[in-house]
């Protein structure tokens, strides 16, 4: 939707093209896609990008300044930024996994808080990955609430195929504070592949730890882990937090067989 009088509707994505005409303030525009201006990491803003678009009176296809249009597809309505990617949606269905492609939207509450919801109901989880992932039953597992916590000395196996099993292992020592409360420090997660090479096993280890925001205060969820890409390497999302509720990252592999911080809630990537 247009927020601004006499806003410009122009032919290319820059301020030397000509007009093609003026954008009425309210007037509603189909999104086609974005033509990044300051990229952060993951994240670009639309305030500060140019939005291919076609207005819904006439057919019209032209260019928008973003700063000019609100849009549903933002994660964040309050700092207007859309995760570059496709979004998904994990279902949990029986003992199986499902994916499905999906479309974000915002949605305001009677309240005035803002959410985003998906195109789908019933879906476990909603990610946005930069590539593309395999639609349909893929191999994994969701962890419901009362299972997969990560505490220290917790090894959890992810998935295992003939030649290969990949764990996540959360590491540390805990100390018991004046209040006799236990402390937990230097808490490490690992990514540990074992190899099987007929009777002889080889291992190799990736920490996670330095590529999230902040870990050990409530603990630590895994809320899934499965094949989305079909590289044979699980991708794998958990949270700060005992519960689904923390803040989560989604981890992807990659053709190095590592696996790389796609992060759901902020964008935040030190890896």
């Amino acid at each position: 939707m247009v927020v601004g009088e006499g806003v410009n509707f122009r032919t290319e994505p820059n301020t030397n093209s000509t007009p093609s005409g003026k954008l009425i303030n309210g007037e509603l525009l189909l999104f086609k896609e974005i033509v990044p201006g300051i990229k952060n990491r993951l994240w670009i803003t639309i305030d500060e990008s140019w939005l291919k678009v076609q207005r819904v009176s006439t057919g019209e296809i032209g260019f928008v300044f973003g700063k000019y249009v609100r849009t549903q597809e933002a994660i964040n309505p309050d700092i207007k930024l859309i995760q570059i990617g496709n979004w998904y949606n994990i279902f949990k269905k029986d003992l199986g996994v499902t994916v499905k492609k999906s479309k974000p939207v915002l949605q305001v509450n009677v309240d005035g808080d803002t959410t985003i919801i998906t195109n789908h109901e019933g879906y476990w989880i909603s990610i946005c990955s930069q590539s593309g992932l395999n639609e349909g039953n893929v191999e994994g597992h969701i962890y419901s609430d009362n299972e997969g916590n990560l505490s220290i000395g917790k090894q959890e196996v992810l998935l295992r195929n003939q030649k290969y099993q990949f764990n996540l292992v959360c590491t540390g020592e805990v100390e018991l504070d004046r209040f006799m409360g236990f402390t937990r420090t230097d808490e490490r997660i690992y990514f540990i592949t074992e190899v099987f090479n007929g009777s002889q096993t080889s291992y190799s280890k990736q920490d996670l730890t330095d590529c999230i925001l902040k870990f050990g205060e409530t603990g630590y969820h895994l809320n899934f882990a499965g094949d989305l890409n079909g590289d044979g390497i699980p991708e794998i999302i958990f949270s700060e937090a005992t519960t689904r509720e923390g803040v989560t990252y989604y981890f992807v592999s990659n053709k190095e067989g590592k696996l790389e911080l796609k992060s759901i809630s902020y964008g935040y990537d030190k890896c």
